[in-house]
C-alpha cells in the first residue's frame, strides 16, 4: 500500500525541536547597547510551561528539568 510506505519514510525524517523559554522585544539600539551582566527580563513567569516547536510553529510545552547534569524538557502537553 502506498500510503504506509508514504508514512514509513516519514518516520525516520529528522525534525529539530526548539525549546523556546520566552521573548522579549527590543529596539536595535537597546541590542547593541547590552552588555555583559545585563539582564534581560522575559514575559513569562519562571514557572510557565515553556513553549515546544517545530519548525516555528507551537506543537506542545514542557517543564525543565536536570538530568545526568543535563537540561531537558518533560512534555507536559502535546497539540497531535
Amino acid at each position: 500500500d502506498f500510503s504506509k510506505i508514504i508514512l514509513e519514510h516519514i518516520s525516520t525524517v529528522s525534525v529539530c525541536i526548539t525549546a523556546q523559554l520566552a521573548c522579549s522585544q527590543f529596539s536595535f539600539e537597546d541590542v547593541m547597547n547590552l552588555q555583559i551582566d545585563d539582564i534581560i527580563m522575559l514575559d513569562k513567569q519562571i514557572y510557565e510551561p515553556i513553549d515546544l516547536l517545530i519548525n516555528d510553529h507551537i506543537f506542545g510545552n514542557g517543564l525543565p528539568v536536570k538530568s545526568d547534569g543535563q537540561y531537558g524538557i518533560k512534555i507536559a502537553a502535546t497539540d497531535f
